[in-house]
C-alpha cells in the first residue's frame, strides 16, 4: 500500500477547521442595594456564545424600587461576550415614605 503525505497547505486548513471556537457567558442579576437580597435571580443573556458578539442589558421595574447603580464588582451594562463568565449586577433601592 502506497500512502501519499499531505501537503502542508492540506494540514494548515484541517487544522482550522477543527479549532476550538472561544465561547463566553453573560448573566444579569437584579438586587437590593442595602440588603443584598436578589430582586429577580441571575439568567443568561448570552450562555456559551462566541466571543466577540454584542450583548445588551436593561434595568428592570420593581415595585416600590428604583435603580440606584450597577455593582461596584458589576461587568459593563452592554459590551462584546469575553472567554469568561461576565456579571452584570444593578442595584435597587426601596423606595421610602409615600409610593404612588
Amino acid at each position: 500500500m502506497i500512502r501519499r503525505r499531505k501537503n502542508s497547505a492540506e494540514i494548515l486548513i484541517k487544522r482550522s477547521l477543527y479549532r476550538k471556537i472561544k465561547k463566553g457567558s453573560v448573566l444579569v442579576e437584579h438586587r437590593d442595594a442595602d440588603t443584598g437580597e436578589v430582586l429577580k435571580p441571575a439568567e443568561y443573556v448570552i450562555e456559551d456564545g462566541e466571543v466577540g458578539i454584542p450583548y445588551e442589558t436593561h434595568t428592570e421595574e420593581f415595585p416600590n424600587y428604583e435603580f440606584v447603580q450597577l455593582d461596584d464588582n458589576s461587568d459593563p451594562a452592554n459590551g462584546r461576550n469575553e472567554e469568561r463568565t461576565q456579571f452584570v449586577i444593578y442595584l435597587y433601592r426601596k423606595i421610602v415614605g409615600n409610593v404612588t
